[in-house]
């Protein structure tokens, strides 16, 4: 975790040390060392340095001169060192090259080529001095990030995060309201937008070139589609993917000081937890801590948000050195200021309350990495894909087979087995001309709009908006074109599964929680969103996605030795959501008054404000019937008090003031 910025003044104008100086104080807070600055006619690169790997002590950004080949600047944590240090060739020590300065030596060597081959997590900038552009690079999963400025022939700046760029003298912030809409109704598939005009975001696995004629954007790497080679027994995939697990988990142990893990309870977190434990006990470092959020009074009231029993079987297993959070009674909003200035942007995650805690924890334990488990459902699949896979291929035996397994092992309304033949094999299995064909033999027309369906949740957002904001927004065609972009129809499941993960909602929720993290001098990493964890996981043959009828089949076989046995088979989730509005009601009745009665006027121009308070009365009677009232609420009191932040309110903090580490 660093920062860095860069000023290229494309009109010829000198840039201004200042300026840059006044970007770098504004990101003081990623970093624990003094700021380095270049600055050579029209262009400025800076840094801040922040050490959490073992070389990142002899950082010395940014790399380079002007009056060399290239200058660089980045945020980068590499998980393959040694093979790029093999790769360039260069006679140094393995120890004291930084993970910057690999990156450099590669591009020197084999120019934008390289750029396919990095892994780990990074954003950075280089100057080609020969080729008189600037390549903007962020990692394939969208961790590390960067926010930038265009405007043609006339100015490129970025940085590390938004609020940095209004620095600069000739940058004015404003709300864009397109994007508010889409915050609402939480559509967060744009994978370039913010909240500000002119902002932008470079998306995941991708390179950005800048020349004085204009910028292009492309992606650099491409996942393989084909199955693993070579591997023809479960057994033989069970310890491929194992070796993946296991390396991508070791990787993110690499630091200067102490690492420690986010422990649910659940396979994801209580995974990296056992394997992490053990990393850092060959490596002869005391046992891993780790840190969960407990809550012994709600569930009293809901025994279902419980996972002690999961996560003291975990600690037993491991010998971890556990850290309770206590998040039974926790004000949403008390730490809503600090929140926002660390995300540059409101943030209406129901559950962020509990990861602050948690990092404000590890902070106080002088944790320097914390590694998350962060939505390895999604990253490893639950599976369902391999039905449809079995239909097309025409392994009917398999699918049934696995339908009644699993029916068996996992019962629920879903897993029945006619609905897992028919609705998760068969049916996604026709081909479209068959659809049409029986269609017009049918007489049946089915035109797109009928088809398109917002979510319920969403829809519940949508339409407690002012809907001539919404039609003047084009919010709900927005959001069904992103969903098309994001997720066009594909034929080849490997490409499905890393497209869905390579959406916007993804980037965008793994940079908030970095940022927010940050802001506790904290690293979040995320074994899960390793590419090659990733790419395997997507290239699975369907006969090994629901293997001997289990969902995430492949990571609960390739635990056997790693974790307890009642946590790798568990089929349960806890309701983490009930603790959510038992502490919104709890203590979050002032915020949401204030907003819907005391300042309507500053969400008002978009949402509808009678409907808003007629669900703010229901909640208030019924705080755990509804769904959509509490998360909605919560929305709009985080939108109400970010927009007074940004636009000077009195009562609120200098728009987007510099966030100091929390303690």
């Amino acid at each position: 975790m660093s920062a860095f910025a860069v000023i290229w003044r494309l009109d010829g104008s000198p840039a201004v040390e200042l300026e840059l100086s006044a970007m770098l104080d504004r990101l003081a807070h990623r970093g624990n060392g003094p700021a380095g600055k270049k600055v050579s006619g029209s262009l400025a690169f800076g840094f801040v340095p922040g050490h959490h790997t073992p070389e990142s002590i002899f950082e010395e950004q940014p790399l380079g001169s002007f009056g060399s080949s290239t200058v660089f600047a980045g945020d980068v944590r590499l998980d393959n060192r040694e093979e790029l240090i093999a790769l360039v060739g260069e006679p140094r020590s393995s120890r004291t090259e930084t993970d910057a300065a690999l990156v450099r030596l590669c591009y020197e060597k084999l120019g934008e080529d390289c750029f396919s081959r990095l892994l780990g997590d990074f954003a950075f900038a280089i100057w080609d001095s020969r080729k008189r552009k600037l390549l903007c690079v962020r990692d394939s999963m969208g961790v590390k990030h960067f926010y930038y400025i265009y405007r043609p022939g006339k100015l490129f700046a970025l940085a590390s995060e938004a609020k940095a760029l209004f620095e600069l003298d000739d940058v004015a912030l404003e709300v864009d309201e397109q994007a508010i809409g889409d915050y609402l109704i939480f559509n967060y598939l744009d994978k370039e937008s913010t909240l500000f005009k002119g902002v932008r975001r470079l998306p995941a696995n991708s390179l950005m070139e800048v020349d004085r004629d204009g910028i292009g954007i492309r992606r650099y790497w491409k996942p393989r589609e084909d199955a693993p080679q070579g591997l023809r027994s479960s057994r033989d995939f069970e310890e491929a993917f194992r070796e993946i697990l296991v390396a991508s988990i070791a990787a993110r142990t690499r630091s200067s000081g102490a690492v420690a893990s986010m422990l649910s309870g659940g396979l994801d977190s209580s995974t990296i937890t056992c394997i992490a434990g053990r990393e850092l006990d060959a490596q002869g470092k005391p046992a891993i801590k780790s840190y969960s959020a407990i809550f012994p009074d709600i569930a009293k009231q809901d025994a279902r948000i419980d996972e002690r029993r999961f996560i003291d079987s975990v600690i037993a297993h491991s010998g971890c050195d556990p850290v309770f959070v206590t998040a039974d009674s926790i004000n949403l909003f008390s730490r809503m200021r600090s929140l926002h200035e660390s995300a540059d942007h409101p943030v209406g995650a129901p559950n962020v309350f509990m990861d602050m805690a948690i990092f404000d924890a590890a902070a106080a334990n002088g944790t320097d990495v914390l590694l998350s488990g962060f939505d390895g459902d999604s990253a490893i699949s639950y599976g369902y894909e391999g039905f449809e896979g079995m239909a097309r291929e025409w392994q009917f035996l398999r699918l049934f087979r696995s339908a009644r397994q699993l029916e068996r092992n996992m019962p629920s309304r879903h897993h029945e087995f006619r609905k897992l033949i028919w609705n998760r094999g068969v049916r996604p299995a026709i081909p479209d001309f068959v659809r049409s064909t029986w269609r017009f033999l049918n007489r049946i027309d089915v035109s797109v709009e009928e088809n398109r369906k917002m979510p319920s949740q969403l829809k519940f957002c949508h339409d407690s908006l002012r809907p001539e904001f919404s039609r003047e927004q084009f919010l709900e065609e927005r959001y069904f074109a992103l969903m098309q972009q994001n997720h066009p129809e594909r034929e080849n499941s490997a490409v499905e599964h890393w497209e869905a993960l390579c959406s916007g909602i993804f980037a965008f929720a793994l940079e908030t929680f970095e940022k927010v993290s940050a802001a506790f001098g904290v690293e979040q990493r995320y074994p899960f969103f390793d590419r090659r964890l990733i790419e395997f996981c997507a290239r699975l043959p369907s006969w090994q996605k629901v293997h001997e009828g289990w969902t995430r089949s492949i990571i609960r076989r390739s635990t056997s030795e790693i974790l307890p046995e009642e946590v790798r088979w568990r089929t349960d989730k806890a309701n983490i959501g009930i603790s959510f509005k038992l502490n919104l009601h709890r203590f979050g009745t002032a915020e949401i008054r204030e907003a819907l009665f005391d300042r309507p006027e500053v969400i008002a121009p978009f949402v509808d404000i009678e409907k808003l308070r007629a669900s703010y009365r229901r909640f208030v009677d019924d705080p755990l019937r509804y769904e959509g009232e509490p998360l909605f609420l919560n929305t709009c009191v985080n939108l109400s008090h970010w927009l007074r932040m940004v636009e000077g309110d009195a009562s609120a903090s200098r728009a987007l003031a510099p966030a100091a580490k929390a303690v």
